[in-house]
């Protein structure tokens, strides 16, 4: 076993938590008699229980314990709520398929009814469903994907009364014949609560755009015949104009999710998860955790090997899981251990350059975010295949097959995982953390968090910097939201999740030419929210 530069001794600080970190441990992931302390010590135990020795499962623990512990890494919320129970779910967050018949569609309803009692969330592309007025079996018409989104939506609600609420991820490609009802489904409020959704775009469409030229439409039931026929720039116009209206549709740029798609031999990907940072293919579920980038600053900068250290513990922490959790669906763990996905990610990026002085949409920002892009995709690549030489390869390892995706023109080595990075949104561990979520800018000097729908119970205010007045997120140009996004994603062969959040003047141009923009610069997908565009919505400002 190589160690690379593993320190060999560590111990943990005593960490003061605040309020809010406390109150969202208790709510939801601490057990009966449990404080911070204990809770990282059963999860670095159960963690490192994946390991073959006794000595390997201490020392391994005592790593895992010291990151939790001092808040340099915390890994999702189903392993901090699971890690130790016997068959608990560790997994947040996955992908289901229908097809289209009855079955599949009662089949998925079920899977996904399984998933949510177990606390994930799921991605589903629709797309395999005939359009609205296809024949069918008995005789009748066919009414469409999303009328049965509708039939998920409900299921979805009332397993949420009961258990962590669930959502949905909900695709449709942008040649369905019924784009248009799926881009209007959520106009109106209080339809469709449990759904994002998100228009599968390809290269075709947008050099459509770009070129002003025609779209067709193409049946499902009718092996691809043509439907109907609109611009391109028309359909793109719409897409921009209901999503300025609600918030929905985001797009998925699915072309240039599948040329990182390292295992093109398993099928193609359609979806990801449900915020959209892992792209997946039918029946994986990821396996999240965050660095903490402020714990990884010093007084002159990012600690560069604090933060390779804590990459490599991370990537190791989250390949363990795979091998501790437990199974929701047969189907689930066969196609998730065939892979082994994993989604490190990073949170506290606004603080870190509130801290260093950095205004969020500046080029000092952008190449601070290379260099902490660039550290941990070459480390986490570097830890894989260690751990493979280690462990052995993720089973659907080919060499002929698969394809490296971290670095082109290079020929495929054998790695533990098909997959290493992923920007998620990191709502609560941020919390715990103490720090803003993701890679997001500020949303406000103070503000509101809705924690569930009615339950205004947190509130956020930003330490005063006294290097410069911080810019807030509707203080940022949509172009320089984007800009920042993609150079995380140079790095990143998941996805990354962020909102494009513009003030309640951002124009439907705007958003328009976000997602021309985000196409331009190589983005997996995008998501831009309107201040104000819903009734309720997670982050609301104070005065």
């Amino acid at each position: 076993m190589r160690l690379g530069f593993i320190r060999s001794h560590v111990t943990a600080a005593n960490i003061m938590l605040s309020p809010t970190a406390e109150k969202i441990l208790q709510r939801k992931y601490y057990l009966p008699g449990e404080d911070f302390s204990s809770l990282c010590l059963r999860v670095a135990w159960a963690v490192a229980g994946a390991e073959e020795t006794e000595e390997l499962r201490k020392y391994w623990a005592g790593k895992y314990y010291q990151l939790m512990k001092e808040l340099w890494f915390l890994p999702g919320g189903r392993v901090l709520a699971n890690a130790g129970r016997p068959g608990g779910n560790l997994f947040n967050c996955g992908v289901l398929e229908v097809s289209d018949s009855r079955d599949s569609i009662y089949d998925t309803l079920k899977n996904s009814s399984e998933i949510f009692a177990h606390g994930g969330g799921i991605g589903i592309n629709f797309s395999s469903l005939r359009e609205v007025g296809a024949p069918v079996s008995n005789g009748s018409r066919a009414s469409g994907p999303v009328s049965f989104m509708g039939l998920y939506d409900y299921s979805a609600g009332i397993i949420s009364q009961t258990s962590r609420r669930g959502g949905f991820l909900a695709v449709l490609d942008v040649d369905h014949p019924d784009i248009i009802n799926f881009i209007k489904a959520k106009d109106e409020e209080g339809v469709l609560t449990r759904f994002n959704l998100s228009v599968g775009i390809t290269e075709d469409f947008m050099n459509a755009t770009a070129q002003n030229n025609s779209w067709e439409l193409r049946s499902i039931y009718h092996d691809g015949k043509v439907t109907s026929t609109t611009t391109a720039v028309e359909l793109l116009d719409k897409i921009a104009l209901h999503a300025w209206q609600s918030g929905d549709p985001g797009v998925l740029y699915l072309d240039r999710i599948n040329r990182d798609n390292a295992t093109p031999h398993l099928g193609k990907i359609r979806s990801t998860n449900l915020c959209g940072e892992i792209p997946l293919l039918p029946y994986e579920m990821c396996d999240l955790g965050s660095i903490n980038l402020v714990k990884m600053l010093t007084e002159d900068g990012v600690d560069e090997e604090k933060l390779a250290y804590t990459t490599t513990v991370a990537i190791r922490f989250l390949d363990s899981v795979h091998d501790i959790s437990g199974a929701i669906l047969p189907e689930i763990s066969a196609a998730t251990k065939l892979t082994r996905k994993l989604g490190l990610g990073v949170m506290g990026w606004a603080d870190v350059l509130a801290i260093l002085g950095i205004p969020y949409d500046t080029e000092d920002a952008l190449i601070l975010a290379g260099k902490i892009g660039a550290n941990m995709k070459a480390v986490a690549y570097e830890t894989s295949k260690q751990l493979a030489e280690e462990k052995g390869a993720y089973p659907a390892y080919d060499q002929e097959k698969s394809k490296n995706i971290w670095y082109d023109n290079t020929p495929i080595e054998p790695t533990r995982n098909a997959q290493l990075l992923g920007i998620a949104p990191t709502g609560t561990i941020s919390l715990v953390a103490g720090v803003n979520s993701g890679i997001e800018p500020f949303f406000a000097l103070r503000y509101i968090k809705n924690v569930t729908e009615g339950d205004q119970d947190i509130k956020y205010q930003i330490k005063e910097s006294n290097k410069y007045n911080v810019k807030t997120a509707h203080d940022i140009a949509p172009e320089d939201h984007v800009r920042m996004q993609a150079v995380w994603q140079t790095y990143i062969d998941g996805a990354t999740s962020k909102s494009i959040n513009l003030p309640n003047s951002a124009t439907v141009e705007d958003i328009k030419s976000a997602i021309i923009l985000g196409w331009k610069l190589g983005l997996k997908g995008m998501t831009v929210y309107r201040d104000g565009s819903k009734s309720f919505q997670i982050l609301n400002t104070t005065k």
